[in-house]
Order: C-alpha cells, then sequence, then structure tokens
C-alpha cells in the first residue's frame, strides 16, 4: 500500500510539473501525448493533430526534429538548439525564438509572423516561401540563408548578416526572388541589390532608383514604377505583366524591356 501510495505521489508530481512547464497542455490530451513523444523521440512524426500552442520550449536540444505542419505559435523556443530540424510548414508565429538556432533547417513556408527572431542563427536555413512578416530580426545571422519567395514588411532591428545581393529597405527584405507584392518601396535607391525574378505585383516603385540592379524576370503587374529611375542594361529583358505605370521613356514590347 505505502508503495502504491508512493507512486500515485510520484506520477501527481510528474503530472503537476509537466502542466506548470507546459500550461497550454492542461486541457488537451492529445498534447500532453505529443509532448511526450516529442521530448522521448525527436526524431519520431508528430501527427497533425498536435497543438503545441504556447509551449515552453527554451533551451531545448531540438535538432533534427520533425515538427513540420505543426501549430507552435506563442510558444517559447529561446536559446533552443533546431539546427537541421524539418520545420515544414509550421506555424511559429509571435513565437519568442530569440537567440534560437536553425542552422541549415527546414524552414520552407514557415509562418514566423509577429515572432521575435533577434540574435536567431539562420545560417544556411532554407526559408523558401517563408513568412517573415513584423518579425524582430536585431542581430540575426541570416548569411548563405535560401530566401527565395520570402514575405516580409514591418521588420523590425538591423540583422547581423545577410546573403549576397539582399538588405532591407522600409522594412522590407529585398533580393532575387523575393515576394514583394503590394510592398511600398517608393523612393527607395536599390544599390547592392537585385530584383531578379521578384514578385513585384502591384508594389509601388515610384521614384526609385534601379539604376545598379535588375527587374530581369520579374513580376511587375499593376506595379507603380512611375519616375522611376530604371537599370539601361534592362532594356530588352523579359518581365512579367503589364505594369500600372512605366517611367517616360521605357515601354514593354512583347513581354520585353524597352527603352528608347
Amino acid at each position: 500500500m505505502a508503495r502504491a501510495s508512493q507512486r500515485k505521489s510520484a506520477i501527481f508530481s510528474i503530472a503537476v510539473f509537466l502542466c506548470l512547464l507546459f500550461p497550454s497542455l492542461q486541457a488537451n490530451a492529445y498534447d500532453r501525448s505529443c509532448v511526450d513523444r516529442l521530448l522521448s523521440s525527436p526524431n519520431t512524426f508528430l501527427p497533425d493533430r498536435c497543438d503545441f500552442t504556447n509551449v515552453r520550449l527554451a533551451n531545448a536540444n531540438l535538432g533534427y526534429t520533425n515538427l513540420s505542419r505543426l501549430n507552435l505559435s506563442g510558444s517559447d523556443f529561446s536559446r533552443s538548439y533546431l539546427g537541421e530540424a524539418n520545420l515544414y510548414k509550421s506555424n511559429f508565429s509571435n513565437s519568442d525564438l530569440s537567440q534560437a538556432i536553425f542552422t541549415k533547417a527546414k524552414l520552407e513556408s514557415a509562418d514566423f509572423s509577429g515572432s521575435d527572431l533577434s540574435r536567431a542563427n539562420l545560417v544556411g536555413a532554407n526559408m523558401i516561401n517563408a513568412n517573415l512578416y513584423g518579425v524582430d530580426l536585431t542581430g540575426a545571422d541570416m548569411q548563405h540563408a535560401v530566401l527565395r519567395g520570402v514575405r516580409s514588411g514591418s521588420l523590425i532591428g538591423v540583422t547581423a548578416k545577410l546573403p549576397s545581393n539582399w538588405l532591407i529597405f522600409r522594412g522590407y527584405l529585398v533580393g532575387p526572388e523575393a515576394n514583394l507584392a503590394f510592398a511600398n518601396l517608393y523612393g527607395v535607391n536599390f544599390k547592392g541589390t537585385s530584383l531578379r525574378s521578384a514578385n513585384l505585383n502591384s508594389a509601388v516603385l515610384s521614384y526609385c532608383d534601379l539604376t545598379t540592379t535588375s527587374i530581369h524576370g520579374a513580376n511587375i503587374t499593376n506595379a507603380n514604377l512611375s519616375n522611376a529611375k530604371l537599370n539601361p542594361k534592362d532594356s530588352g529583358k523579359i518581365v512579367i505583366g503589364k505594369p500600372k505605370t512605366l517611367p517616360k521613356g521605357w515601354r514593354i514590347v512583347a513581354g520585353k524591356l524597352k527603352h528608347y
């Protein structure tokens, strides 16, 4: 009887500890089992039903973990190691990811909107089509990260490092193949970057200086390029769509920019 009582007491203590550590799990039996599976076997497959909303896993070692397609919004993974983890299409919105390590992690189509990625290590991470709207990137190291199709806007802070040909202008990550649809980049001087194959659908680029960059292959559908200065070398280069306005001396002929 004494041993049985001790076992029940121990189990109760562990349950209380888990509820305090993971407050979001108190009302969801699935979440408790999911966290148990994650911590006991990080490489295990976690079903879509797993809900890690508001989970607290700061300083955790989750390298190579499969957390793809999970709801991790409002969570705390600060200072955690997630190197080479699979986070494809995961929702990290409004989360604390400060000083987290994501080296070579798969972050394709992940949602980081409103999150704190200050001083995070994103070196070599695959961030294709990721959502970085409203993210704090103060001191983040993003060198060699793949940013093709990345969405941004209202970014906070100055990064430590960015990939080649990428810069931040007016709160947007700007570079080749960036998703800058509807972005307001009025009057920006794009020296030091490239807009090749970027999505500039409905973007405001009036009075911009593009003389040292290229929009070859960019989608300029409904883009406002009034009074912009374009690169003469882009004359004859293919673009996609019909812009709202072009600067004087430029037109589109058979899908190509022409300077006359």
